[in-house]
């Protein structure tokens, strides 16, 4: 017997059409990726730009605002770093200051003072500031310390290379008028082998891209 197909009627209703799948999340997540794609290839390729150029050499240097040691009434090492308090206590033993202030948190300016102590550096001639947390919080704190005046004294700030022009900017807006850096760390490797250059570069991007960064931001907020 012939197969028969049942035409559509009121008693046989024929099946609903299929809705259509939506694709919209798809389309999402593929112009996400793309995005994200383009995005990772210019980030790349703008680091081998700062890598292989001397670009990163001129950022490094503008941010460097450090001279000479020069003589003051007081040194203020600024927390952050333990390799400042090598500097500091070289400047001291040099006889560039008198006195050495340690600036920097609860705790931590313990610690530094207590180290600075280990170097043969007098309990008297160390001069305690454990309320400074940040670059912008260094001056006003230093500034209310027994003894200090930031209008007369001479004053040698020991902070890294990278960081001495924001926390000098600071100083001065604060008021301190004869204020001068000292630079710790590990200064601006211009010579030596390309591949050398290149290891120097790398290690030092991250902190050029905070400090740029922490400069738009003090601006702004009206910190220097």
């Amino acid at each position: 017997m012939p197969c028969e197909i049942d035409s559509p009627s009121a008693d046989n209703p024929q099946p609903a059409a299929r809705a259509p799948v939506r694709r919209a999340p798809f389309r999402m997540l593929a112009w996400c990726y793309c995005r994200a794609r383009a995005l990772f290839a210019v980030v790349a390729l703008l680091q081998i730009i700062l890598v292989c150029t001397p670009i990163t050499d001129r950022l490094y240097r503008w941010l460097d605002v450090t001279k000479p040691p020069q003589q003051a009434d007081l040194i203020v090492c600024l927390g952050g770093n333990e390799a400042r308090l090598l500097w500091a206590v070289d400047a001291y033993h040099r006889g560039l200051a008198p006195r050495i202030v340690v600036s920097n948190l609860p705790g931590a300016a313990q610690w530094m003072r207590n180290k600075l102590l280990q170097c043969g550096i007098p309990a008297d001639r160390v001069i305690l500031d454990d309320a400074s947390g940040t670059t912008a919080e260094h001056p006003p704190n230093v500034a209310r310390l027994p003894g200090l005046d930031p209008a007369r004294h001479r004053f040698l700030l020991v902070t890294d290379h990278d960081h001495s022009r924001r926390a000098l900017a600071c100083f001065r807006k604060a008021g301190f008028t004869h204020v001068s850096v000292y630079g710790s760390g590990f200064p601006m490797r211009d010579d030596g082998p390309f591949h050398m250059r290149c290891r120097w570069r790398i290690l030092v991007l991250p902190r050029l891209l905070y400090e740029y960064a922490a400069l738009v931001q003090y601006r702004w907020q009206g910190r220097i």
